[in-house]
């Protein structure tokens, strides 16, 4: 949505914020074990070395880097929702 308001600020007129969730980590990249294992290292790899060309399109869309997190760094959320009820609109 931030990239979307980037490109459309004339979209946040028609926004309003329902509830704010503090920080939280980055939502991470998913890629299929199906892939293999060679795929996915060289995934990896293009994504934390980016290439000059990759490293100017993530500037466009705002994404400063890539990085590998453990999934100890998403605790957080699982403890901000484990208690609550989600409804859904």
């Amino acid at each position: 949505m931030e990239q979307e308001l980037r490109q459309f600020p004339e979209l946040s007129h028609q926004l309003r914020v329902v509830e704010v969730l503090g920080l939280s980590p980055m939502p991470p990249l998913a890629i299929a074990q199906h892939l293999g294992i060679s795929l996915i290292e060289q995934l990896q790899f293009a994504l934390l070395q980016p290439d000059t060309e990759l490293q100017s399109v993530m500037e466009e869309v705002g994404v400063q880097r890539f990085a590998v997190v453990e999934l100890e760094a998403y605790k957080v959320l699982a403890e901000r929702f484990s208690s609550r009820k989600i409804e859904f609109l």
